[in-house]
């Protein structure tokens, strides 16, 4: 009995003994796991830290840039300990821009020889939802365009317009598919819902003044002449801190613009007209 008796004590003995060990095995794994998953959390914090702060920088750079005077080429600006290296493009007779509604974009032609005779502009991203909704109604379309174009005669300046809805099923004055002041409305090229040409552009024809109506819509413009004077200038800003985070910032400005009143009137010598 006493031999049955210390056998089993040994058996149980040893069953506590494999009971303890897994239950240290379990607890050991929860604890490198919870370890792991703290060093992966700071590891993450630490490189969101970093790339924020390349990102900033890049940003900074860009807001340096804009306090000058912009000409193309490439720029570094120390911010803190990190640099912003910012390059500046001049975008002349072809480019895009995204415009919210009622934003303007003024193109100039003077002082291109010979003079532009032709300007198609594509607008409204077939891929983007909020440019291309898939619907025509008064409170979701795609945008209608407004193209006025500004033209000096002698000591007068006269305009012309021409506006050209997204989409066939809205309710207002706006052409669809048709040609108004030399201004014809189609289908946009590729990755583009709509395109306008304009014709008829000469050498008295100084700005194209285009507005995106009741939506935002991106514009890519193009010309059949080199314009010489810049119409947009691109600025790209990068800057790397440590480990190799890249921050990346880009903006597009337009050139000064007509104040808003030159869309419906002008002012000449001693008098107002509208034409």
């Amino acid at each position: 009995m006493i031999i049955i008796k210390t056998m089993l004590e040994k058996k149980n003995s040893g069953q506590i003994a494999i009971i303890i060990l897994l239950v240290m095995v379990v607890l050991l794994t929860i604890g490198l796991a919870v370890v792991a998953r703290s060093i992966t959390d700071v590891k993450i914090s630490e490189d969101e830290k970093t790339a924020l702060r390349a990102f900033s920088a890049a940003e900074a750079g860009i807001e340096e840039a804009l306090k000058g005077v912009l000409v193309e080429g490439s720029y570094e600006y120390p911010v803190g300990d990190l640099t912003a290296n910012v390059v500046v493009a001049e975008l002349n007779n072809s480019f895009e821009i995204d415009l919210l509604a009622g934003e303007s974009l003024d193109v100039l032609l003077e002082g291109t020889v010979p003079p532009a005779t032709e300007m198609t502009i594509d607008w409204a991203k077939t891929i983007s939802e909020e440019e291309n909704p898939g619907v025509c109604t008064e409170a979701n379309s795609p945008a209608s365009l407004e193209v006025t174009i500004f033209r000096t005669t002698g000591e007068r300046v006269r305009m012309r317009k021409c506006a050209f809805n997204g989409c066939s099923g809205l309710s207002n004055s706006l052409s669809w598919s048709a040609t108004v002041n030399s201004c014809t409305d189609s289908a946009g090229a590729s990755g583009f819902l709509r395109r306008l040409t304009v014709t008829g552009l000469n050498a008295n024809d100084g700005i194209v003044r285009i507005k995106p109506l009741y939506n935002r819509a991106t514009l890519d413009i193009a010309l059949n002449r080199d314009l010489s004077a810049t119409q947009l200038y691109q600025l790209v800003s990068k800057s790397v801190a440590e480990g190799g985070k890249v921050g990346a910032f880009e903006v597009k400005k337009t050139i000064p613009a007509l104040v808003p009143i030159f869309d419906y009137v002008l002012f000449s010598g001693g008098d107002l007209s509208k034409t």
